[in-house]
């Protein structure tokens, strides 16, 4: 079976009747910008309707992004209830923002904020984002968040959560989101364990005194616990302690690595081992990976829309062309078993997708029902 087929399988299996149901132009769209997004030399939709393959104006792409907002509403809540059908692990969630930057005041959500890297403000778009650690990163939203116009970035997390309806899971997040509200709200509203990196200002309170993180981690001496996580030593102290700010008692976890090095996690899952908040808290880092593979591979944030819907729905493309080629990447390197270059998966999928769209859209709608019981998720059907 091609790669070309387990595309249409894909497609099929996760949005077979969603297609189906609506007009064959919508598909011949979506599969034009996710090839030009998936092409190295395309960082625009304007550089993506010059390419001769396509026969399509700028105008028209444009439009489609801008406009039909049921379609797109609909696209994204498909989206995330296929994200979140993937396992039947415990659901581990991550929240963290990145920046993108901005020239122009006028693109919709550009504020004036400031970049940590460059030690300076600069114009930039800030998104949060939330998603599902499962054999990789699965952003479920992606939101746009100017303090200066409408609610935090605190408040759009929390209002998520409570949308959502998801429960009895762990959400992970670095210092900035360990504070009382997302705490209090995981804990005694969701039903979600919040584990998180405790800022070295923050003080709680032992049997002894009242104290500061920082502190407390260069203080600590007494390591009850020594676990081999990944071929390093790490060495652990735990207590539970309540924290000056919050009303529910925490778990503080100081880790020691075998160089030395140490930091400190907080769990509002006081019951949870060391070892596992450890553990839980590592899949953090999935998130920066995706920032870094969306804003290098699929063109996040190049998209000079000046729409506020054609930013959102931007964002559903980028995450519907990284579910793709997520997938196919990872079926590629199980059947190759071998580190196969990303450059070269990137030109496999491209050349499919062109195929699709040129040779097959009339056929992608009509045999739904025949390609349903070829491919099952996770894995995709053999293409070999």
């Amino acid at each position: 079976m091609s790669i070309l087929a387990s595309i249409k399988h894909f497609v099929q299996l996760h949005f077979g009747d969603f297609f189906s149901s609506i007009e064959a132009f919508y598909l011949k769209d979506i599969l034009i910008l996710i090839q030009g997004i998936l092409e190295p030399g395309h960082n625009s939709i304007s550089s993506i309707a010059r390419d001769p393959l396509n026969n399509v104006a700028h105008t028209t792409l444009t439009r489609f992004v801008n406009g039909h907002p049921d379609f797109w509403n609909n696209l994204e809540k498909l989206i995330q209830k296929v994200i979140l059908s993937t396992s039947l692990e415990k659901m581990i969630l991550v929240v963290d923002d990145t920046q993108l930057a901005r020239r122009s005041k006028k693109i919709p959500f550009t504020t004036l904020t400031y970049d940590h890297n460059q030690k300076r403000y600069c114009q930039a778009q800030v998104l949060l984002t939330v998603g599902r650690v499962s054999d990789g990163f699965f952003p479920l939203e992606m939101m746009f968040s100017n303090s200066k116009e409408g609610p935090t970035k605190i408040e759009r997390l929390i209002d998520w959560l409570k949308e959502s309806e998801i429960r009895d899971a762990v959400l992970l997040g670095d210092s900035w989101y360990t504070n009382s509200h997302v705490i209090e709200s995981c804990k005694l509203w969701f039903g979600i364990t919040f584990i998180g990196k405790a800022r070295g200002n923050l003080l709680f309170k032992t049997e002894e005194s009242i104290t500061r993180v920082s502190h407390y981690q260069d203080s600590v001496r007494d390591f009850s616990e020594e676990a081999i996580i990944r071929d390093r030593t790490v060495r652990f102290h735990q207590r539970v302690v309540r924290f000056k700010s919050v009303r529910v008692p925490l778990k503080i976890v100081v880790a020691e690595l075998d160089d030395g090095r140490r930091t400190t996690l907080i769990s509002s899952d006081t019951e949870l081992s060391s070892e596992d908040i450890f553990l839980y808290y590592l899949n953090r880092w999935s998130i920066e990976s995706y920032f870094k593979t969306a804003k290098q591979h699929f063109s996040l944030g190049k998209a000079v829309l000046s729409t506020q819907d054609g930013q959102k729905h931007w964002i559903i493309l980028v995450i519907l062309a990284y579910l793709i080629f997520n997938d196919l990447h990872r079926f590629i390197l199980e059947k190759t078993k071998s580190q196969t270059k990303r450059y070269k998966v990137f030109e496999t999928i491209q050349r499919a997708i062109s195929m699709l769209r040129s040779l097959l859209l009339e056929q992608v709608k009509i045999d739904f029902h025949l390609l349903d019981s070829c491919f099952r998720s996770p894995s995709l059907a053999p293409f070999y």
